[in-house]
């Protein structure tokens, strides 16, 4: 579904990302971890086409996305959403998720509430959807 194959990012010599590749699954859950300034944020930023890259390919459902504009690769279902949560200080965990949903759905209040219901039954955060995040 999504692969990313050699992908290097290099910042005036600072080389944030090296020979990065993962090949990830329709259905599956996956994680990137690592240390700060481990390249991960970059990554993310290139993938979703906030970033250019040195060198490599980002491709979903085998076509190039790579030099995509952001708003484009929302088309196709890829977001990114920010970690700034002072941003949404007063929106619940459900709302932030929702922000980062192509096409907007949150923005009508009965159809996010029903979406949610279909789309989210197995993640725990279906106990915490109505909290308000705290500082």
């Amino acid at each position: 579904m999504l692969e990313v194959k050699g992908l290097y990012k290099n910042f005036d010599g600072v080389k944030a990302v090296q020979d990065f590749s993962i090949k990830l699954e329709a259905g599956k859950v996956t994680s990137l971890i690592g240390p700060n300034g481990a390249g991960k944020t970059t990554v993310f930023n290139i993938v979703t086409g906030f970033l250019n890259a040195s060198q490599g390919e980002v491709l979903y459902q085998n076509q190039k996305i790579l030099g995509v504009t952001p708003w484009q690769i929302t088309r196709t279902g890829i977001s990114l959403t920010f970690q700034n949560l002072r941003l949404f200080i007063k929106l619940t965990a459900l709302e932030i998720i929702l922000l980062g949903r192509q096409k907007q759905s949150g923005e009508h209040l009965l159809q996010a509430f029903f979406l949610s219901q279909k789309t989210l039954p197995n993640i725990d955060i279906i106990l915490i959807r109505h909290k308000k995040i705290d500082r």
